[in-house]
C-alpha cells in the first residue's frame, strides 16, 4: 500500500469535506422543500465520498521513489556517484513525516471498527426477520396492501409482529418487510396506524434503505471527518420530513365523514414524530397477555 499517497489523500479530505459542507450550509438556505433539501444532502455526501478517491489518483505514486532510491544507493555506492535530486530530495521526504503513517494507521484501525459495527448491523437486521416474530392479522395485511397500491408502490411488502424491536422499521432492500412492535396494531387509532404504515411504506418506495446503507459506508471509510456525520445526519433527517409529508398527502382523507381541515394536516408530522418517541421509549405498547 502506498502509505504517503494515503496519508496525503486523507489529509487533503480535512479542507475538501469543509468546503464541500460549506456550500452544503449555503445551498440549502435556498431550498424550502424537504425532498430538494434532502436531494441536496445526498450529492453533498456523495461528493465527499468522490473527494478522496480523485485526490488519490491525482497524486500519484508519490512513494515509490524511495525504493528506486534504495536500489539506485545499492549500485553506485562503490563508485560514489551522487543520486539524481529528484531521489535525494524524495527519499528525505518519505522518511521526515512519520506522523502520516501514524494517521494511515488510526484510519485503518477507526474504519475497521466502523465496517465490523456495519456488519454487526447488517447481521441483527436479518436476525430481527424472524426472531420473536409473527404474522400481522389478515386484516392489517389487506390494508398495507390498500395503502401500498394508493402510495403506487409495486413490489410486494411483508408485515409482521415483533417483540424485538420498538417502533416500525422496514427490514431489507430486495425482499422488504415492515415490523411493527408487539400492541401497536391494536392501541392505537386505526388512521393512526396507518399514517405509521404510509410512513415505512415510503421508505421502501424511495429506496431509502439502500441510500441509508451508502451512508454507512461513508460514515466507516470517512469516520474521521465531522462533517460527513453532519451531512449524513441531515439526510436522515429530511428523509424522516419527506415520508412524513407522504403520509400526510396519502392519509389526509382516511378518516370516514368529511375532508380534514388544514389546522389538522399541519399538525400530522409533529404527531407521527411524537407517537415515534412513544414508541421507541416504550411508553405506549405492551405485551398482553
Amino acid at each position: 500500500m502506498n502509505v504517503v499517497r494515503l496519508g496525503w489523500t486523507l489529509v487533503h479530505f480535512l479542507w475538501q469535506g469543509a468546503l464541500i459542507a460549506a456550500v452544503y450550509a449555503a445551498a440549502r438556505r435556498f431550498l424550502s422543500g424537504a425532498n430538494g433539501r434532502y436531494v441536496l444532502a445526498c450529492v453533498a455526501l456523495a461528493f465527499m465520498m468522490a473527494a478522496p478517491a480523485v485526490t488519490w489518483f491525482t497524486l500519484g505514486p508519490s512513494d515509490a521513489a524511495p525504493e528506486v532510491a534504495m536500489d539506485q544507493t545499492a549500485k553506485v555506492s562503490s563508485t560514489l556517484v551522487p543520486l539524481p535530486r529528484t531521489v535525494q530530495s524524495s527519499v528525505p521526504a518519505a522518511q521526515g513525516m512519520p506522523w502520516l503513517q501514524w494517521a494511515v494507521t488510526v484510519w485503518l484501525v477507526g474504519a475497521s471498527a466502523f465496517s465490523i459495527r456495519l456488519l454487526g448491523g447488517w447481521a441483527m437486521a436479518a436476525r430481527l426477520r424472524w426472531t420473536s416474530t409473527r404474522p400481522a392479522p389478515i386484516e392489517w395485511s389487506l390494508a398495507m396492501d390498500r395503502l401500498r397500491a394508493r402510495l403506487g408502490l409495486a413490489r410486494a411488502v411483508g408485515l409482521r409482529v415483533s417483540a424485538m424491536v420498538q417502533s416500525p422499521v422496514v427490514i431489507s432492500a430486495w425482499r422488504p418487510l415492515i415490523l411493527v412492535p408487539v400492541g401497536m396494531l391494536a392501541g392505537l387509532p386505526a388512521a393512526q396506524v396507518e399514517a405509521l404504515l404510509v410512513h415505512e411504506l415510503a421508505h421502501i418506495r424511495r429506496h431509502d434503505y439502500v441510500v441509508n446503507l451508502l451512508q454507512s459506508v461513508a460514515e466507516a471509510l470517512l469516520f474521521y471527518h465531522p462533517a460527513v456525520w453532519w451531512v449524513s445526519n441531515e439526510i436522515r433527517k429530511e428523509r424522516e420530513c419527506c415520508c412524513d409529508d407522504d403520509a400526510v398527502a396519502l392519509t389526509g382523507d382516511l378518516p370516514p365523514g368529511g375532508e380534514v381541515p388544514r389546522s389538522a394536516w399541519c399538525c400530522w408530522p409533529q404527531r407521527l414524530t411524537a407517537c415515534s418517541r412513544r414508541l421507541h421509549r416504550g411508553r405506549v405498547f405492551r405485551s398482553r397477555p
